[in-house]
C-alpha cells in the first residue's frame, strides 16, 4: 500500500465512522504532510547521491587526462631518443592500465 492509498484508507474509516469533518480534514492534511516530507527528503537524497557520483565522474575523467597527456610525452621522448619500437607494447600496457574492467 502505497502513502496516497493509505491516507485515502484513514480518511475514508473516518467518514464512515460519521467523524467530524474538521477532524478529517486535519488527519488528511498531516497525513498529506508527512507524504510531502517523505517524497521531499528522498528526492534530496537523490540529488546528493547524483551530486557525489558525477564529482567522481569528473575526478576520473580529469585523471584518465592526465594520463593521456603523460602517454603523449612518453611518445615524444621515445621517438626523440629513437625507441619507436617499444611504443607499441608501451601502449598496450597503459591501456590495460587505463581500463577500468
Amino acid at each position: 500500500m502505497n502513502t496516497q492509498e493509505f491516507i485515502e484508507q484513514i480518511t475514508q474509516e473516518l467518514e464512515s465512522e460519521n467523524e467530524n469533518s474538521v477532524f478529517i480534514k486535519w488527519v488528511d492534511e498531516i497525513l498529506t504532510k508527512i507524504c510531502n516530507i517523505a517524497v521531499y527528503e528522498t528526492h534530496k537524497a537523490f540529488e546528493e547521491s547524483l551530486n557525489q557520483k558525477d564529482a567522481e565522474i569528473k575526478r576520473l575523467e580529469s585523471r584518465q587526462n592526465q594520463l593521456e597527456m603523460a602517454l603523449v610525452m612518453v611518445d615524444e621522448h621515445f621517438k626523440l631518443n629513437g625507441l619507436d619500437k617499444l611504443m607499441p607494447r608501451v601502449h598496450d600496457e597503459v591501456k590495460q592500465a587505463l581500463s577500468f574492467e
